[in-house]
């Protein structure tokens, strides 16, 4: 479930894409009725913070575009 756009965008030239890094849950989907639920109720944040991850798009040294998803690990 996307969350936000993070920036770092730019437009990929082989494909004309424009991507951006973003934001937001990665949750099994046997859970998405709860996240559904929690997120209608501002719960998502707390509840499935161990979902949340980061999408942070690349061109690597050959050319080719490439995403690397980061977990995002809240500070105690």
């Amino acid at each position: 479930m996307l969350d936000a756009g993070e920036g770092n965008d730019f437009e990929y030239a082989k494909t004309g894409w424009n991507v951006e890094d973003l934001s937001g849950w990665l949750i099994d989907e046997s859970l998405k009725d709860k996240f559904m639920e929690d997120k209608e109720n501002n719960k998502a944040y707390e509840t499935f913070s161990d979902n949340y991850i980061f999408a942070k798009w690349y061109i690597k040294d050959d050319g080719e575009l490439a995403i690397i998803l980061k977990k995002y690990y809240k500070l105690q």
